[in-house]
């Protein structure tokens, strides 16, 4: 069972966090919302993600505009959450990954998933946050305007070919820029197509992308790699 935590960054700045944290866990993962904040949805990614051994720290990326945001995936929900992303500053939720990743338990490969808006965010990471070992970016929204931002570590991008706000061509961009380092898996789906809260949502491209998530965190998690 997870629980709320406080997390401080290097600045003073307090957020809340959902942490879950399996009896042995063999890596640890920073898991990014989307812009509906660390709700019911992002808690449940978190105890699967524990569930398959990861300890997980989801900090609540909005606290510093507003505190204890969850919304629902309606239209004020929608409304509400793209306005605070609006708000938001990139490089400032960066800065509360690298908190959320300090607190992890120590020793622990730690990489970052975050899904939509998070997912931009995770890529963000995987360029700028000290040690890290992977990055997983789910339909990440924004990163046709990130390309440039080299990842240090590599990275599994997922999105939807029927994804009507985040095209497919920036997931091709990015392999063909860096054969190295990014892996990118298409599905036929819908944008938000993980959620089962979601009309979106599609269980067997669900299924299959969690499926490689799993695989990839475990075994950059077993290589050992760390952002130089």
């Amino acid at each position: 069972m997870g629980d709320w935590i406080n997390v401080s960054g290097e600045d003073g700045h307090r957020m809340r966090a959902w942490h879950e944290r399996p009896a042995q866990p063999k890596a640890g993962v920073v898991l990014l919302q989307e812009v509906f904040g660390v709700n019911e949805h992002i808690r449940a990614v978190a105890a699967s993600l524990a569930a398959a051994g990861f300890e997980v720290v989801a900090p609540s990326l909005f606290d510093r505009l507003m505190p204890r945001v969850e919304l629902g995936y309606g239209p004020d929900g929608i409304e509400r959450g793209v306005s605070l992303m609006k708000q938001a500053a990139p490089q400032t939720a960066v800065r509360d990954v690298q908190a959320a990743a300090a607190a992890l338990s120590p020793g622990l490969p730690r990489s970052v998933v975050g899904f939509c808006w998070g997912g931009f965010v995770a890529w963000l990471a995987a360029a700028q946050v000290e040690g890290l070992s992977a990055a997983v970016c789910y339909y990440p929204g924004g990163i046709d305007g990130a390309v440039e931002a080299a990842p240090r570590v590599p990275v599994l991008v997922h999105l939807a070919e029927r994804d009507e706000h985040i095209p497919v061509r920036g997931g091709e961009t990015l392999r063909q820029k860096y054969p190295e380092r990014v892996r990118v898996h298409t599905y036929d789906a819908m944008h938000g197509f993980h959620c089962d809260a979601r009309a979106s949502h599609d269980a067997s491209s669900a299924a299959l992308a969690w499926e490689r998530t799993i695989g990839f965190l475990g075994a950059q998690a077993a290589a050992g790699r760390v952002a130089a």
